[in-house]
């Protein structure tokens, strides 16, 4: 190999490298990490309101109304953010990529949390139990157990 040759190759080898750890660079039409975090968090704070309120209240079936939550001051949804209690079970969920559902595993390190992928929940922990029907594919999801009241 000639010397121009190595060159080539050793600056081809450092530009894969720092692509594949500068984030956003390996998938150019992926979204941003900080982008997959904001929507996370506004999720996870809805889900936390709705939660607190079907715990506290024990609600058994139905919607909780965005009224009835007690969000912060200002906060706004940044997805389609819905709930629903049935069968004991309150689901919350909305449309979001893989990254954005992953970033709210991350973060709530939790296996009640997770992607609908083929009707079940799908987390680090794998496949888990089956979603209703009514919850989109693709969908962010959180799932806890009201206990009765």
């Amino acid at each position: 190999m000639t010397g121009v040759g190595y060159v080539i190759l050793v600056g081809a080898l450092a530009g894969v490298l720092v692509a594949g750890l500068t984030p956003g660079t390996t998938d150019p039409g992926r979204r941003d990490q900080k982008a997959d975090e904001t929507v996370a968090v506004n999720f996870i704070v809805y889900r936390n309101a709705v939660n607190h309120v079907a715990l506290s209240e024990h609600t058994a079936s139905g919607t909780i109304p965005l009224a009835s939550l007690k969000l912060p001051a200002g906060w706004k949804a940044l997805r389609g953010w819905s709930n629903r209690i049935e069968s004991g079970v309150c689901y919350v969920y909305g449309p979001g990529t893989e990254f954005e559902a992953k970033a709210v595993v991350t973060m709530l390190r939790s296996h009640a949390v997770g992607q609908n992928v083929g009707g079940h929940m799908f987390n680090d922990a794998g496949f888990g139990p089956p979603l209703p029907t009514w919850i989109p594919a693709g969908c962010i999801v959180s799932t806890v157990g009201i206990p009765e009241g």
